[in-house]
């Protein structure tokens, strides 16, 4: 087994962790930031690329479907488990769990 590759990728992990926190403060002054661009004015261009302030809505629905969602989500396990769902195709993956720090 070749443990620095194990390695290699786990010290990579803890680098990614500490680069999207360092990024998701930096996003929130950025938000703040480009809240107060001038009228029709939506991103900022800088020479490494550019910064656009988008808006995705989030939406409510009816307690109808959310029952329906219910419904289907509950209609799906029960087919999984009664056997009559097949699988269609297996996708591997690879997970790493960090050590906790004690």
């Amino acid at each position: 087994m070749n443990k620095l590759l194990y390695s290699s990728y786990a010290a990579l992990e803890a680098e990614k962790d500490r680069i999207e926190a360092k990024q998701k403060d930096l996003k929130v002054l950025i938000l703040k930031e480009m809240a107060n661009l001038p009228e029709g004015k939506n991103g900022v261009e800088i020479d490494q690329g550019s910064f656009t302030l988008q808006k995705k809505p989030v939406y409510a629905f009816t307690k109808v479907i959310e029952d329906m969602e219910n419904t289907l989500k509950n209609r799906k396990a029960q087919e999984i488990a009664m056997g009559i769902a097949k699988i269609k195709s297996t996708t591997e993956y690879v997970v790493f769990r960090p050590v906790k720090a004690a």
